[in-house]
C-alpha cells in the first residue's frame, strides 16, 4: 500500500514538473508518453528498492539477503535508465549517457522477474513480501518501455519504422 502512495506522489509531481515545462519541453514528454511513463514509473520503485535493500537499515542481514542483492542490482540497473532523461528534462547535463528503451525493457524485465522468483523461492516470509511490489511495479515499467520502443519512441531502427508507417 504504501508503494503505491509513493507510485502516487511521484506521478503527481511528475505531472506538475511537466505541466511547469517550457512549451517544446512539453512537447517532448507527450510525443514519448509510454517511455515518459516507464520513467516515471521507476523513480518510485528505484528509492523503494534502495531503501528495502542497503545494509544497516533495509532487509539485507535481516534473513532477505538474495532479494535485497538483486534490488540493489536493480536499482543500479535504474539509474542510466532514469536519471539522464530527468536531467535532460530539466536541462541540465546528465552525469552520464541515457539507456536505450530496448536495453531499459530487458533490463527491467529481467531484474522484475528474477525479483518474484526470489520473494517466493529464498528468504524470510516477513520480510521476502515487501519485494513483491516493486518487482511487480518494475514489470510494468518493462512492459512500457517496451511497447515505447516498439512505436518509435527512442528513434533507432523502430524509430524510423515509425516514421515510415506515419507517412
Amino acid at each position: 500500500v504504501m508503494l503505491i502512495y509513493l507510485i502516487m506522489t511521484a506521478g503527481t509531481l511528475a505531472a506538475a514538473f511537466v505541466v511547469l515545462l517550457p512549451g517544446d519541453k512539453r512537447q517532448q514528454v507527450f510525443q514519448k508518453r509510454f517511455s515518459w511513463a516507464g520513467r516515471v514509473m521507476c523513480l518510485p520503485v528505484m528509492l523503494r528498492l534502495f531503501w528495502l535493500s542497503v545494509p544497516f537499515f533495509g532487509w539485507f542481514f535481516d534473513g532477505c539477503f538474495w532479494s535485497c542483492v538483486n534490488g540493489l542490482v536493480s536499482v543500479a540497473a535504474m539509474v542510466p535508465i532514469v536519471i539522464p532523461a530527468w536531467c535532460e528534462l530539466a536541462s541540465m547535463q546528465p552525469p552520464f549517457p541515457k539507456a536505450g528503451l530496448r536495453f531499459s525493457a530487458m533490463t527491467l524485465g529481467s531484474s522484475s522477474i528474477s525479483g518474484v522468483v526470489l520473494v517466493f523461492t529464498s528468504g524470510d516470509s516477513k520480510c521476502s513480501g515487501n519485494f513483491l511490489a516493486p518487482s511487480v511495479w518494475m514489470a510494468l515499467a518493462a512492459i512500457l518501455y517496451g511497447i515505447g520502443w516498439a512505436r518509435g519512441e527512442g528513434g533507432g531502427v523502430m524509430g524510423a519504422a515509425a516514421a515510415m508507417r506515419s507517412r
